[in-house]
């Protein structure tokens, strides 16, 4: 049931992406501030690591797996996200700790800095790039920028 409502909520996100007029298609952080033209808001950069993690682990089926925001003063033009649920052992519930690149899309593995390769989450990291008006050049010297120097 719960995997259900998950993915009804990222189906329905996905669909708003798409309406002219909407505040997710208008780049608007919500709540909060307008992001520069082109810059996906903290929700999308949410789906993109939930997909990516759905597709590449078993985690999003964990009991109350949830992603929650966070910032890093070292790098506070990504949106960081740390990937927690309720472990009843007393061992630690923190899984990982991920970042989302708010111009490209791209998303990273925080610690030890590697690329998400999820499939599942290109068609809409292809969306949120056309629908941001930016130059290819742009996208590419972007494209390769790390939340960890690299």
């Amino acid at each position: 049931m719960r995997n259900a409502i998950v993915t009804t909520v990222i189906c329905l996100w996905a669909l708003m992406l798409t309406l002219p007029g909407s505040q997710a298609a208008s780049g608007v952080q919500l709540p909060g501030q307008p992001l520069p033209q082109g810059h996906l808001t903290q929700q999308e950069a949410s789906v993109l690591v939930y997909k990516s993690l759905e597709e590449t682990t078993s985690w999003t089926r964990l009991p109350r797996f949830v992603l929650e925001p966070f910032t890093n003063p070292y790098f506070p033009d990504f949106f960081f996200f740390e990937v927690l649920y309720d472990n009843p052992s007393g061992v630690s519930d923190v899984l990982g700790n991920y970042a989302v690149n708010p111009i490209t899309g791209v998303g990273w593995e925080a610690i030890g800095c590697k690329r998400l390769r999820a499939k599942s989450v290109r068609p809409l990291q292809a969306q949120i790039r056309a629908r941001s008006g930016l130059s290819k050049e742009l996208l590419a010297k972007q494209r390769g920028r790390a939340p960890c120097g690299k």
